[in-house]
C-alpha cells in the first residue's frame, strides 16, 4: 500500500486525507497544535455551560456546495437549516433594505420587506433585471471568463447605488474582500454564487461546527502530526522525504494543502512552473471579531437579521447575529463582524486570516496549474501535488477545496496497479 503525506489540515487537506485513506496509508502534518479547519474558533464557559463558535461562521448551501454536501453525507455529518436573511443599513445604522424568508419543507423563498419599500421601488427596474439574469443559467455560464463583474454590471446598465448598496456588500461578505478586489472577479463566478445562495434551497450549518467534522475526516488516517510544521520537502526517484524540526519521514507521494505562499516555499526547485503560477494568486488579510456590541447592528431591533450589512460608499461591513444560526448559544446576543467600521465594545476576540481572491490572471494561472497536474498524473513519475480552494474554478470557497481534493485523490487512485479507468 502506497504511503501518502498530506501537509495542512484546512478543509482541502482534511478532505484529501479522507478520500485518499480509502486506498492508501495516509499521514497528516499540521504546524499548529490542533487540526486547522476549526483552529480559528473560540470556546468559553458561561454560567457553567461550555460554548463554542466557529470564526468565521461556516454556512453551506446544497445548491453551491455540491461536493462538500456529498462528503458530509458520506461521513454522516449532520446539518441543520437556518434562515440566513440579510438586512442593509447605511453607516448610521438606518436600514434601507431587508429581506424576509418563507419556508415550505425543503424550499424557501426570500423577498424584500415592505418596511423599506421606498428603496426597493427606487431600484425596482434593477431588481427585476438582475433577478431575471439569475434565471438565465445558460447565459451566465456563456459569459466570457475574462469579463469582470465591474464590466458586466456597467455593460448591463445597473445603477451605482443598486450595485454598491446591495450587490457588492453581499459579494464582499461571501468573498470576504473589499470592493476594489470584487471589481476584478470574473462575472460568471459571482453571478453563479449569488444565484445558488438565493435559490430555493435553504442555507445550512454543520451541527457541532467544524470541530464535529474534523474527527470524521481523519478517522481512517494512520498518523496525525500536529505541532509539526514542514520545513522542507525533498523528492527522490524512489519517494519523497518530509523534514520538520523533529521528524524526517519518507512517503510515496506528498500532497501540499497549504496556502499558496507556503506551498510555493515548500515545493522543490524542480517545480518552478508551479511556483511561478502560485505567485499569481492574490492574498488579502482580513479580520473577524467576536463581540456583544449591538451598535454594529441595525438601529431598530425589528430590522435585525442573521446577516446585517452596513454600507459606506465603496465599502461595507458585515455583522452576523449568531444566536439565530447557532443552536447551542444562550439568549444573550452574540455577534461576529467582518471589516467593522469601528472597534466594537465588549470585544471578546479578534481573528485575522488570509483570504485568496480571484482575478483574470490568477484564474488563468490556476487553470494552467490544474492542466499541469492532470498531465503529470497521466504520465506518472510525479510525486508532489497541490490542492486547495484556490485550485478550483469559481470563488475559492470550501466547495472548491473539496472538489480539488476529490479530483486529485481520484487521479492518484487511477495510477495504482489494477486500478480501473473511468
Amino acid at each position: 500500500m502506497a504511503k501518502i503525506a498530506v501537509i495542512g489540515t484546512g478543509l482541502a487537506g482534511l478532505s484529501a486525507a479522507w478520500f485518499l485513506s480509502e486506498q492508501f496509508s495516509v499521514d497528516v502534518f499540521e504546524r499548529t497544535d490542533a487540526l486547522g479547519f476549526g483552529s480559528q474558533g473560540v470556546e468559553w464557559e458561561e454560567s457553567g455551560q461550555i460554548y463554542r463558535v466557529d470564526i468565521p461562521p461556516r454556512v453551506i448551501n446544497p445548491a453551491h456546495y455540491v461536493n462538500l454536501y456529498q462528503l458530509l453525507k458520506k461521513v454522516l455529518q449532520k446539518t441543520y437549516v437556518i434562515k440566513q436573511m440579510p438586512s442593509f443599513s447605511d453607516a448610521s445604522a438606518k436600514t434601507y433594505l431587508s429581506f424576509v424568508t418563507k419556508q415550505w419543507g425543503f424550499f424557501h423563498v426570500s423577498f424584500p420587506s415592505l418596511r423599506q419599500s421606498s428603496w426597493v421601488l427606487a431600484y425596482r427596474k434593477d431588481f427585476l433585471k438582475f433577478f431575471l439574469w439569475m434565471n438565465r443559467l445558460a447565459a451566465i455560464e456563456k459569459l466570457p471568463k475574462r469579463m469582470t463583474i465591474k464590466r458586466f454590471l456597467k455593460k448591463e446598465g445597473f445603477a451605482t447605488p443598486f450595485v454598491e448598496q446591495f450587490l457588492y456588500p453581499m459579494w464582499a461578505l461571501m468573498c470576504t474582500c473589499r470592493f476594489d478586489d470584487l471589481d476584478r472577479y470574473p462575472a460568471s463566478d459571482l453571478l453563479l454564487l449569488f444565484r445558488n445562495f438565493t435559490g430555493l434551497k435553504p442555507t445550512e450549518r454543520l451541527a457541532g461546527g467544524t470541530k464535529a467534522l474534523e474527527p470524521l475526516l481523519v478517522e481512517r488516517v494512520e498518523h496525525i502530526f500536529t505541532g509539526q510544521g514542514v520545513e522542507k520537502i525533498v523528492e527522490k526517484s524512489e519517494g519523497v522525504e518530509i523534514f520538520t524540526k523533529n521528524l524526517r519521514k519518507s512517503y510515496d507521494y506528498v500532497i501540499v494543502a497549504t496556502d499558496p505562499p507556503t506551498a510555493r516555499r515548500l515545493l522543490p526547485k524542480d517545480y518552478q512552473e508551479e511556483k511561478d503560477l502560485l505567485s499569481t494568486v492574490p492574498i488579502v488579510e482580513t479580520q473577524m471579531v467576536l463581540h456583544r456590541d449591538a451598535a454594529l447592528m441595525p438601529s431598530e431591533r425589528r430590522n435585525w437579521r442573521a446577516v446585517n450589512l452596513l454600507t459606506k460608499g465603496r465599502d461595507a461591513s458585515a455583522t452576523i447575529w449568531m444566536n439565530p444560526i447557532e443552536q447551542s448559544l444562550a439568549e444573550a446576543p452574540l455577534f461576529q463582524s467582518w471589516n467593522p467600521f469601528w472597534e466594537p465594545k465588549e470585544l471578546l476576540i479578534s481573528r485575522s486570516f488570509q483570504r485568496v481572491i480571484v482575478n483574470d490572471a490568477s484564474a488563468r494561472a490556476m487553470t494552467r496549474l490544474q492542466t499541469v497536474q492532470r498531465r503529470d498524473l497521466k504520465r506518472g513519475g510525479r510525486r508532489i501535488f497541490l490542492t486547495g480552494s484556490y485550485l478550483g474554478s469559481g470563488v475559492p470557497l470550501l466547495e472548491n477545496a473539496v472538489r480539488a481534493s476529490e479530483a486529485l485523490a481520484r487521479g492518484l487512485k487511477d495510477l495504482q496497479p489494477g486500478a480501473q479507468g473511468p
